[in-house]
């Protein structure tokens, strides 16, 4: 009787670790195969298009690979352009992108709401420079390190995204960057060395010396109003930056009364530089023009090219319209912006992904947007500015107000952050 039950006890026991070996089996692997594997492949090598990403499946305890963040921000995007349609047909008649509560379905809207960040940064977002106005917002400033890092130990840094030659960025001043005599022939490839630039430098270089002291970066900065560098920057970084007493313009205009000006494209020219991994733009409200003509030079593929200097562009310098595909001006010009995208029964534009596929050879841009809503440049006008931005990829990662002009008055004055989605070269799409 006592060997009866021993054995049955013994029976119950090994059933029981049987069935909770199967368990344990069963919740760890996969009981039949996947029909779809989690793509491991590095962004450097696979067939970039971030604004049409493959959605891969996400394997339960495995971290996102770059291009899920990828697809899964562009998806949060989509979402966002919808909404952001829908909305637009609601604004009544005569709107000033100021505020409202007279809309169709009774909601209240500011011009900023039509611009909010969609897409996420996959890797760290950091603030550097000084506190308040002049610091600047970076996404991925750990990836940047990281690849000067890696240039640094020789590791092959040059085979994984682009950057460009850096000759003639030695000198501390120069007047109008006439060092260069054209750009180097773009290979698609990054160089050894991050390049950033710097439009607006005023009294403060504290973004210019966090840049230069963290990353292994060549830094050119630009500004007429002033003479040099601010007092932040480091001699010891001097040969690595290079500032220029210039002005960033729609037009090469060399003998203007204020100061040389140029295009972004002529600048890059002269410098030898054939992409950009960084752009800072904080000038005054002069951004839609240089910036349009530079949507305008990347449309006609000469943007950072060899004899890429233009000599006229659409915009104004002061303030203008954004280059020839910028909004239209005018009294109802709102109602033609609105009817454009469907609002009020007017035509359809064409859907963001049947839009040209011109490259911008920008990696990160980050702009002060100065919005004074006058005769010049107001709510339609910056609408179609940032649709033409986000037609070569750009999707915008952050959004700061700047509260010194938004104290009293208007919030006119806005910090945008983007990163470009189908820039195959960039270091923030590595692995």
């Amino acid at each position: 009787m006592t060997a009866f039950r021993f054995e049955r006890s013994h029976t119950i026991l090994l059933g029981t670790a049987i069935v909770l070996f199967l368990l344990v089996s069963f919740s760890t692997f996969d009981l039949l195969p996947s029909t779809s594997s989690v793509s491991t492949t590095s962004s450097s090598s696979h067939s970039f298009d971030g604004s049409n990403p493959k959605i891969q499946p996400h394997k339960p305890g495995q971290p996102l690979t770059i291009d899920q963040r990828m697809a899964r921000s562009e998806a949060s995007w989509q979402r966002y352009k919808k909404q952001q349609k829908k909305a637009l047909k609601m604004l009544p008649p005569g709107y000033n992108g100021w505020m409202t509560d007279s809309t169709k379905d009774h909601k209240m809207y500011v011009v900023w709401d039509f611009f909010n960040p969609s897409y996420t940064c996959p890797w760290d977002m950091e603030r550097i420079g000084q506190l308040g106005d002049g610091g600047k917002w970076v996404c991925g400033l750990s990836k940047y390190i990281e690849f000067s890092e890696m240039a640094e130990s020789g590791e092959g840094a040059s085979a994984t995204s682009s950057s460009s030659s850096t000759k003639g960025l030695s000198k501390k001043t120069e007047e109008d960057g006439e060092d260069g005599d054209g750009a180097e022939e773009d290979d698609g490839k990054h160089g050894d060395k991050l390049v950033v630039y710097s439009f607006g430098v005023r009294d403060d270089s504290s973004f210019e010396e966090v840049m230069l002291s963290e990353t292994n970066a060549e830094v050119v900065a630009v500004d007429f109003s002033v003479g040099s560098f601010g007092k932040e920057l480091s001699p010891s970084h001097r040969n690595r930056s290079t500032f220029l007493k210039i002005g960033l313009g729609d037009a090469d205009e060399p003998h203007h009364p204020e100061a040389p000006f140029y295009t972004l494209s002529t600048i890059m020219r002269k410098r030898k530089h054939t992409y950009i991994d960084y752009l800072k733009v904080d000038i005054e409200g002069a951004e839609w023009g240089s910036l349009g003509r530079f949507m305008d030079d990347c449309d006609d593929g000469v943007a950072g090219k060899k004899g890429g200097a233009g000599k006229k562009g659409k915009g104004k310098k002061k303030g203008g319209k954004g280059g020839k595909k910028g909004g239209e001006g005018g009294e109802d010009g709102v109602e033609r912006s609105i009817a454009r995208r469907g609002g009020g029964g007017g035509e359809e534009v064409e859907p963001q992904e049947k839009q040209k596929k011109s490259t911008m050879p920008v990696g990160q841009f980050s702009m002060e947007m100065h919005l004074n809503n006058d005769a010049e440049f107001g709510f339609h006008e910056l609408f179609d500015f940032v649709e033409r931005l986000e037609g070569f990829g750009m999707r915008c990662v952050f959004f700061e107000v700047n509260y010194w002009a938004a104290w009293e008055q208007q919030p006119k004055f806005v910090e945008m952050v983007w990163v470009n989605v189908n820039d195959e070269r960039s270091v923030l799409w590595r692995e």
